[in-house]
């Protein structure tokens, strides 16, 4: 009887309690990411990933919550096919988790810009997206406005150097982004002063 309802009682929260449990792809992608785990990891949420949405149910199928920090924290350290699953999995979170993704890819883009944007252009990335990730600061300087703007005058300077490997309108919108909010920063710091 007590087998009984500690099985029940796992089977209901989804563990797996057979000794020769494989690891599942997300398990495996973020112990160890490489183009091939990636492969695995795609081919397996793929279908998933058609149905996301923002708040759908799906959502937790493609990517469930406990591999999303993994997954922001293995983006924000320059991990190539960590970004490309993020860049997969972006319509799959919402609120917070969206944010942190962005954060994550901004950071990315501090590490490695011409990685950034060699990967942003084989993926097709839409400008707007693009730009969203450049001018997304990490949380650790959300009380730190002089820190913030000095962050954003580096990225400015490094879409301005990267220009000819960019794609114009991913370019246009991420300095445009970019500028915005670079003066609004400037107001902040100069009435701090």
């Amino acid at each position: 009887m007590y087998r009984t309802l500690l099985l029940s009682f796992a089977m209901a929260l989804g563990c797996s309690c057979s000794s020769d449990a494989q690891p599942s792809t997300w398990e495996s992608f973020v112990s160890s990411p490489s183009p091939e785990t990636e492969q695995r990891l795609i081919d397996d949420i793929g279908d998933n990933l058609s149905g996301c949405d923002w708040g759908k149910p799906v959502n937790q199928r493609a990517i469930p919550d406990r591999f999303r920090q993994d997954l922001f924290r293995l983006i924000s350290e320059g991990n190539a096919p960590a970004l490309r699953v993020g860049f997969q999995v972006d319509k799959c979170l919402d609120g917070g988790d969206l944010e942190d993704l962005n954060r994550s890819i901004g950071l990315f883009f501090d590490k490695k810009p011409d990685d950034f944007v060699k990967e942003s252009t084989q993926a097709n990335i839409a400008p707007q997206r693009f730009a969203k990730w450049i001018s997304s600061l990490p949380l650790t300087l959300i009380d730190d406005p002089t820190s913030q703007l000095e962050l954003i005058n580096e990225r400015v300077n490094k879409v301005e150097s990267l220009v000819a490997s960019i794609e114009p309108q991913m370019s246009k919108a991420a300095l445009m982004l970019l500028t915005e909010r670079q003066e609004s920063l400037s107001i902040i710091v100069g009435e701090e002063d």
